[in-house]
């Protein structure tokens, strides 16, 4: 039960970021909402055709997370669209995600490739070893990653980066009610008398 409802819940946080509008699923037709369940080869390349208009990779945490996922996971998927870089705008995606994949020797080889600048900075972290901080960019990452796998850790470790907010907030409810409760409860019962 407990992984059913982590898949629901995994829904519905896909489900509500497509419905904010948010660029990256915009741009590839919604098709990388459903990835992980169709291996669908015509959304990679539709999402390809994309990444020139798309924001760079520093913006763009979901697209780069499903790359990085797609990198990490098949190392011929990584090959076919590292050898076929459609743009100098994708292959500073494509290597912002090699660095996320957390491959250490592909994104000095990429980079020397394509005679980009590899300003990785040194305390990037992979997303398998993304440490929970309440960082919408952080959330971007681990969303693309599930997208990409279907893999519901990632989704485990979104619900970590909310729970400090959640925490933070039952707290400010609890020092509310104890700020406020009798008085709150004082009104309830004067309230009727007075209507």
């Amino acid at each position: 039960m407990q992984g059913r409802s982590r898949a629901v819940v995994a829904l519905a946080i896909v489900a509500f970021l497509v419905g904010s509008g948010r660029p990256a699923f915009a741009q590839s037709d919604d098709c990388i909402g459903t990835y992980y369940r169709t291996r669908d080869a015509a959304c990679i390349d539709r999402l390809i055709t994309t990444l020139d208009q798309a924001p760079s990779s520093a913006e763009n945490g979901t697209i780069t997370g499903f790359f990085a996922a797609l990198f990490d996971g098949s190392p011929e998927m990584r090959r076919k669209l590292l050898d076929g870089v459609p743009s100098d705008r994708a292959a500073d995606l494509y290597l912002a995600a090699l660095h996320k994949a957390g491959l250490t020797d592909e994104p000095r080889r990429f980079a020397s490739s394509r005679k980009l600048e590899d300003a990785a900075s040194p305390g990037a972290m992979p997303l398998k070893t993304l440490t929970p901080l309440f960082v919408p960019l952080d959330n971007d990452l681990l969303l693309g990653a599930y997208m990409a796998t279907g893999d519901l850790s990632y989704i485990d470790h979104i619900l970590e980066n909310l729970r400090p907010a959640v925490t933070a907030s039952r707290r400010t409810q609890s020092a509310s009610a104890l700020l406020w409760g009798n008085s709150r409860v004082r009104w309830l019962q004067v309230a009727p008398r007075i209507s």
